[in-house]
């Protein structure tokens, strides 16, 4: 006779170690969309951008810009998040993501950790607005609420 604990039904999360292994190896990952997301952002900002004036007119009109906000541009918003300024700064979010992204999605399921990535991304924008910086961009907030979850 074992001494295991039954699986968790569907969308109920699993928090014995045997559940998480299962779940690192076999399951479609959010974090890796994520991640995917953003490279993805970042490469067609590059892309479009003739030289580093056209990338910084592009990180104008889609960064969070809490003075734009304000008249109404919300989208900056979600936008903010997915863009990166440098690609160190994509590098550093992409390989803290991999690893706690695929730790929180292990314990809590993919929908769970996709909804906490774009509550801690609003959070983060919202910090950022009410410290009174200026311009942002990148996940870091998403990131630091992943971190947060573990």
């Amino acid at each position: 006779m074992t001494n295991r604990q039954p699986a968790p039904t569907d969308g109920e999360p699993g928090h014995n170690l045997l559940d998480i292994e299962a779940r690192l190896r076999l399951r479609p990952s959010a974090t890796v969309v994520i991640t995917l997301l953003m490279l993805g952002a970042t490469c067609w900002l590059r892309a479009v951008a003739a030289d580093q004036a056209d990338v910084e007119r592009l990180l104008l009109r889609f960064a969070v810009m809490p003075s734009q906000m304000l008249g109404g541009e919300l989208w900056r918003a979600v936008t903010g998040t997915w863009l990166h300024e440098s690609w160190i700064h994509l590098l550093v979010n992409i390989v803290a993501l991999v690893f706690a992204g695929r730790l929180v999605e292990a314990l809590y399921g993919p929908i769970r950790t996709w909804l906490l990535f774009a509550l801690s991304a609003l959070g983060g924008t919202i910090g950022t607005t009410l410290a009174g910086v200026t311009l942002s961009v990148g996940a870091s907030g998403a990131v630091f609420g992943l971190l947060a979850a573990l």
